[in-house]
């Protein structure tokens, strides 16, 4: 009957009231000395325990220890001699307890002998019935000494009693043993309840009842009705709060909500997926209202009868302004906080963690006077500062010993670290570092900005430090962010109107000139030129003092030099790299003058390129040393691309190209073809400054985040909200891009130097974060092209670096072994290679394959002969593909099945090689035929590229490409055709 009742009394848990009853038996029989219960919370351990023992036994037979209450092991002790001889302090016995007990010999001492009440009672304990010790939160006995827990557990052995001990606790037993061992209780887990358990215990606190419907009959909420609302709770809520407690609070204060439809007569009860949705807003506002404790009861209902009375489209609005409010992902409570630990590992330097993490203070040592002083590194504006060279790879453990530090409590055990690392990872806030296949030493990355981070620090309610009015102060453990993001507004605030014509001019006047590099302009000159141009157009300006104004010229020239030239006594500083755009003559006022008379001739080159297409006119690239048209960048006429095959080393600024100057683009709105102009000026130096960076091995993070962070408000309006400026700097990109892969691979063998690969790997690993962090503030519109094509961008130059690294792998194979693996060659059987092809040779026969297979011989004896090099090999493979393998009518999956083909020709040739008994040359065949497969792949993927191309044009002929993502050239095998 007592189980029964029980098993209907708590879903789910009939197993473990089974066998508690089974342990405890009669009142006299002798039982185990101890129990420990464990579970995640909420999980009913408490409530079962108290339910047995309050239907079997007599309230004095048991006692109930709460051990955050009972924090001391005197009150413990006190408690439960208290509640065992039903003793409870009042008035009358002027709230003392049963006896004073302050150590457990004491303890065990009462138990022996009783506990005299009077001169007429005197208690004894487990003498004839067994008496029950519960002890609840029983990981809090952990800090109230070392040897009470093992005391407690063999509790019934030191007294001689029959007593069981019953600790009830949230950690596992592993938590509570110590390394000299102890006494092992009896371990029971309650498990975690299922879906259908939790929904009918939700279920338990609702009964059918009736409801007044508006204007119509009563309708009667059943138990169907009262389930489904159950399951929506659990399916919104459980996946971040596993409380039954805490769902139960949520559905109580929900459920009114939830009917209030039903009451004024907008849908019926069978209309569930309507009453859903009318109540969803209200869901997710309890998410973090209520579980958070942001608001009590009594004012969340005041908030829902308020936003209850707005319309329709006000409250639209709202719920619109507080999802923007709240960020870009509805995180939990906990993962907010793991994802700031993440964004403060990847941008403190971890020497730094001591300082800020750490209970303890920095220990810091004592200068001393003398010596030589060290510069002072600059953490807050130098180029070195963390935030501007993107976030850095830390290990989860660091990771998570900031997360333990900042939330400053005891976790629950209920969190799943683990879990919410996954989670993030699969947003992509965190990135993973290193290869998936470590287990160990897990590295990752922060993948978001400091706006985002500031958002989310800003929506985390410090609940743990008792504070929830208050957020996370970001700013104080984060080394200099503060103080550069004010340093960055600081150089933002460039946009009144004086700033804008001042850079409008500079960008007008002046130009890059290479050839000017070494000498320039004086500094001195160009602030005249400044202060003549104020007095000539705004005489009623106060002038920029020069420093002031340097910032200017910097903004307009990213990367500009100043160099002191000049002879002693006489030397002046000068602005090295710039140029007048027109012949100065020796009066620059009148020259001003002039030129607003008279077009320039960047003007007039704008004017005269307005019948060419728009990517005829961008993709052109200009040399201003005088090369002659057969030395322009590009691709060897004959093949052979051994004559301009250069070390990256060797390319000094003086050979860097220079970009076409960008056309202005057209504009949705006329009248801001101004802020076009300038726009295009100032992009054309931001991409040429790039090109320079990247050709010469530089790091480009601070002139990305520089020229994003100093746009002209105006012409950052037009940025974000004009499609035609967006689409144009797309086209300006794709030009950058495509004269950076032209000039760093002028054919796909040329020798690249190892520290050019090195810096291509890394420059490609982290240019996204440089401009993830550079265009926050910018739309997402513009975000988004502007990565679309810059993935596209490194993806091709991470296959560029990785088939130029096996060309010169086999290269220089070839150079040192190449009359071994002639005689290697000579012994292969060229039958079992054609007997294995024959069935799907695409040569119409074995000859074809044949005359190829002697190919490869000729290409060993010439390399022995005239050392040809790599470069006829390519030539070689580039023929077969394109003469044999695909040919410009084949479908994409032709070009598949042709690429499929080859790798089972080269199979059979080193299958043969490996059979060879004496070969020593066969790791050099392997590279070699590493680099022709990945070549025949990427031309394979190339063809695949164009067709694709092809057929969007066919579909959308208006859409024209640049060439180096159109693949219409099929890029480099141009230069070997």
């Amino acid at each position: 009957m007592v189980l029964q009742e029980l098993e209907a009394q708590f879903p789910g848990r009939s197993k473990q009231i089974a066998t508690l009853l089974q342990l405890m038996g009669e009142p006299s029989d002798a039982v185990l000395p101890s129990i420990f219960i464990y579970g995640h919370p909420s999980s009913g351990k408490t409530s079962v325990v108290r339910a047995i023992l309050e239907k079997t036994l007599a309230r004095s037979m048991w006692a109930f220890i709460n051990c955050i209450e009972c924090h001391t092991p005197r009150m413990l002790f006190e408690h439960t001699i208290n509640q065992w001889c039903d003793w409870t302090p009042s008035y009358e016995n002027k709230y003392t307890g049963v006896r004073r007990i302050d150590n457990i010999h004491q303890f065990v001492k009462a138990i022996q002998e009783g506990v005299a009440l009077d001169d007429e009672r005197t208690v004894q304990f487990g003498d004839s019935e067994t008496r029950y010790l519960v002890l609840d939160r029983a990981e809090r006995l952990r800090d109230m000494g070392s040897t009470l827990i093992y005391s407690l557990l063999r509790l019934a052995e030191m007294t001689g009693r029959n007593i069981c001990v019953i600790m009830i606790s949230t950690v596992v037993f592993d938590k509570f043993r110590v390394r000299g061992g102890a006494y092992e209780p009896l371990v029971m887990r309650f498990s975690e309840y299922t879906k259908q358990d939790t929904v009918e215990i939700l279920r338990k606190g609702y009964t059918t009842r009736l409801i007044q419907v508006e204007g119509g009959d009563p309708v009667e909420l059943n138990d169907e009705f009262v389930d489904g609302f159950s399951e929506i709770i659990y399916n919104i809520f459980n996946h971040n709060c596993k409380d039954i407690n805490e769902l139960r609070y949520l559905a109580a204060l929900l459920f009114p909500i939830y009917i209030k439809p039903l009451k004024d007569g907008d849908s019926k009860v069978s209309e569930r997926s309507r009453l859903y949705q009318l109540a969803l807003p209200f869901f997710a506002k309890a998410t973090d209202k209520l579980y958070l404790r942001e608001v009590s009861s009594a004012e969340w209902a005041k908030e829902t009868k308020r936003l209850d009375e707005l319309d329709d489209a006000e409250a639209e609005d709202l719920f619109r302004k507080q999802s923007r409010d709240k960020g870009y992902f509805a995180l939990p409570y906990y993962t907010k906080f793991l994802l700031i630990a993440a964004f403060l590992a990847s941008y403190n330097p971890p020497r730094y963690d001591v300082r800020y993490f750490a209970k303890a203070g920095e220990a810091r040592k004592r200068k001393k006077g003398g010596g030589t002083r060290k510069a002072k590194v600059d953490n807050l504006g130098g180029k070195m500062r963390p935030q501007l060279l993107g976030p850095k790879s830390f290990p989860v453990e660091r990771m998570l010993a900031i997360f333990y530090s900042i939330i400053d409590d005891t976790l629950e055990d209920s969190i799943d670290i683990q879990t919410q690392i996954t989670s993030l990872t699969t947003l992509r806030l965190l990135v993973r570092s290193n290869n998936l296949e470590r287990l160990d030493g897990s590295r990752f990355k922060c993948n978001v900005s400091f706006q985002f981070i500031k958002a989310v620090a800003s929506s985390v309610p410090l609940i743990a430090f008792g504070c929830p009015s208050q957020r996370f102060p970001l700013q104080n453990q984060l080394l200099a962010m503060a103080a550069a993001q004010r340093t960055r507004q600081a150089s933002n605030n460039v946009d009144s109107s004086h700033h804008q014509s001042i850079l409008a001019w500079l960008s007008q006047t002046y130009q890059y000139d290479s050839d000017n590099y070494d000498t320039g302009i004086q500094r001195s000159r160009v602030y005249e030129d400044y202060i003549e141009y104020l007095r000539v157009n705004e005489p009623d300006q106060q002038p920029l003092n020069a420093a002031g104004f340097g910032k200017l010229v910097k903004t307009v020239f990213p990367g500009i030099r100043t160099r002191r030239l000049g002879t002693r006594g006489q030397s002046r500083y000068n602005y090295c790299g710039i140029a007048y755009k027109q012949p100065r003559s020796s009066s620059p006022p009148q020259q001003q003058r002039r030129q607003s008379k008279s077009p320039s001739p960047s003007t007039t080159m704008m004017e005269d390129d307005t019948n060419m297409p728009m990517i005829q006119q961008q993709a052109v690239i200009v040399n201003n040393t005088g090369l002659s048209p057969s030395q322009h960048i590009g691709f060897p006429s004959n093949g052979h691309s051994e004559q301009h095959q250069l070390p990256q080393s060797d390319i000094q600024e003086r050979d860097i190209p220079t970009l076409q100057l960008f056309t202005a683009p057209s504009t949705t709105d006329p009248s801001r073809k101004p802020e076009a102009e300038q726009l295009a000026s100032l992009y054309h130096n931001h991409c040429q400054e790039i090109l320079k960076l990247m050709l010469l091995n530089q790091d480009i993070s601070d002139c990305i985040q520089r020229f994003y962070s100093t746009i002209p408000e105006p012409i950052r309006q037009i940025m974000n909200g004009d499609s035609k400026v967006m689409e144009t700097i797309w086209r300006w990109d794709c030009v950058l891009y495509d004269t950076i892969i032209h000039v760093l691979f002028p054919s796909i063998h040329a020798p690249i130097s190892k520290a050019t690969h090195e810096y291509l790997k890394s420059c490609s690993s982290n240019v996204s974060s440089y401009y993830t962090m550079a265009l926050t503030g910018y739309s997402e519109s513009l975000t988004s092209k502007k990565m679309a094509v810059m993935y596209i961008f490194i993806s091709k130059l991470d296959r560029l670096v990785i088939s130029n690294q096996l060309a010169q792998a086999a290269d220089h194979d070839l150079t040192t072994q190449a009359k071994d693996m002639l005689v290697d060659w000579e012994k292969i059987s060229i039958d079992n290679i054609l007997d294995g092809a024959q069935w799907m040779s695409p040569w119409g026969g074995d000859q074809g394959l044949g005359q190829q297979l002697n190919k490869v011989k000729l290409l060993l004896q010439r390399q022995c002969q005239d050392q040809i090099g790599i470069g006829a090999w390519v030539n070689w493979v580039y023929d077969i593909v394109h003469q044999h393998l695909i040919t410009p009518h084949d479908t994409i999956s032709w070009v598949k099945e042709a690429i499929q083909r080859w790798t089972l020709y080269s199979s059979l040739i080193l299958r043969e090689l490996a059979l060879v008994e004496d070969a020593t040359t066969l790791d050099a065949f392997r590279k070699l035929w590493m680099f022709i497969n990945d070549y025949v792949i990427y031309l394979g993927e190339e063809s695949i590229a164009s067709r694709n191309m092809a057929a969007m044009n066919s579909a959308k002929t208006e859409m024209q490409l640049p060439r180096t993502f159109s693949s219409s050239d099929s890029y480099p095998s141009s230069s070997l055709s």
